[in-house]
């Protein structure tokens, strides 16, 4: 009995742990990263609490990014994504 307790108390602290968004591009994390409006906990990563309570506008037009796969979770910010960078969007 107190395995199977330690089990469900160990999957559930599991699951309940931050999400992070899958950000490849390595320009457009450090990018993410380094902003401190968008990362407000300063760690290495942007979790999905973060992208979703960010209503701020994303330039990182000079940052040499390939690929916008983890914008989708900016969902505030999307409508006011720039033409070209919904090309990169579309082909990811």
């Amino acid at each position: 009995m107190k395995t199977l307790l330690l089990s469900l108390i160990s999957v559930l602290a599991i699951n309940s742990y931050a999400q992070n968004v899958n950000i490849p591009d390595a320009n457009f994390k450090a990018y993410l990263v380094g902003n401190a409006q968008i990362n407000t906990n300063g760690d290495t990563e942007i979790q999905v609490s973060e992208a979703n309570a960010f209503g701020g506008t994303i330039d990182c037009s000079s940052q040499n990014i390939s690929d916008l796969t983890g914008i989708e979770a900016f969902t505030v910010v999307l409508p006011g994504l720039e033409p070209r960078l919904l090309s990169i969007v579309s082909q990811t």
